[in-house]
This record gives C-alpha cells, structure tokens and sequence, in this order.
C-alpha cells in the first residue's frame, strides 16, 4: 500500500499550527482575564460572591 507521506506530513503540520493557534489564543484570553481581575485591587476576588462559586471549575472557564 503507497501511502502519500507528504500528504500526511501536511495534515500533521496543519492540526500542530491549529492547536499551536488554539493554544495561543487561550492564553492571551487568559492573561488579559487575569489583569482585569487583579487590576481592581481586590485580588482577582468580588467580595460580594462567596468564593466557592469564584472557584468553581465552571466559573473559571467563563460558564
């Protein structure tokens, strides 16, 4: 069986830019979320909502 390596070699390199792109765009997200929060002074927690709820996995990934 010919197998078309390049062809594969492409796909490969595709889904790295792709995650590599996916990656890089989540932390950008993430640094910007994180000056916003610790910009107030408050140290990235509204005192106003109990912490369990500011910790929940949920919560952290902006659900």
């Amino acid at each position: 069986m010919l197998v078309d390596v390049f062809g594969l070699l492409d796909d490969v390199h595709a889904n790295a830019v792709a995650v590599m792109a996916s990656i890089e765009a989540t932390r950008d997200f993430w640094l910007a979320d994180n000056a916003l929060r610790f910009s107030d002074g408050t140290g990235g927690h509204d005192e106003t909502v109990p912490r369990l709820v500011l910790d929940a996995p949920a919560t952290r990934r902006g659900h």
